[in-house]
């Protein structure tokens, strides 16, 4: 499986491609330059992307905005790397609407970081062989299937009853 890693600082990529290869992964992307690596987004298909949301450039949330822009690139798990600042609720929250689907917390811990790749590596595995069986194939939701996918509806129920 491959993945992708996008930071303007160097470092951080040498950093984080080092943890990824000693995790076990072979096919290791790293790019210090977000315009050079949605260039390459345009000809390949990663199987999960960290990207920093701090950089100079194009900030994580806009890098984002273009990368789901590729139709290809839908279904890629995307996980953006947070700086250790409070007040970054809003930030989730317009990360989550572009299509973010994790955060990891900078500095990255060793541990938390292997375990969420092996996660969202799997989860990935498991959708592209799931997409791959006949007869299965992905479909658009239904009316009323999920309505409360935009906003929960006003009458749910605390989550507290499912203990």
């Amino acid at each position: 499986m491959q993945i992708l890693i996008v930071s303007d600082s160097p470092e951080q990529v040498g950093t984080l491609r080092a943890l990824a290869l000693d995790a076990g992964l072979k096919q290791v992307e790293g790019f210090t330059h977000p315009a050079a690596a949605l260039d390459w987004c345009a000809d390949n298909e990663p199987d999960l992307v960290l990207v920093d949301l701090m950089m100079r450039a194009c900030d994580g949330l806009e890098f984002l905005r273009r990368f789901r822009a590729m139709p290809h690139l839908g279904e890629v798990p995307f996980v953006l790397m947070l700086p250790p600042l409070a007040g970054l609720g809003s930030v989730r929250a317009m990360a989550w609407k572009l299509g973010a689907t994790d955060f990891l917390s900078l500095p990255v811990d060793h541990t938390e970081f292997v375990v969420r790749l092996r996660n969202l590596l799997l989860l990935r595995s498991a959708a592209l062989t799931l997409a791959e069986l006949p007869g299965i194939a992905a479909r658009p939701l239904q009316a009323g299937e999920a309505h409360w996918l935009g906003a929960p509806p006003a009458d749910h129920r605390s989550l507290a009853q499912f203990h």
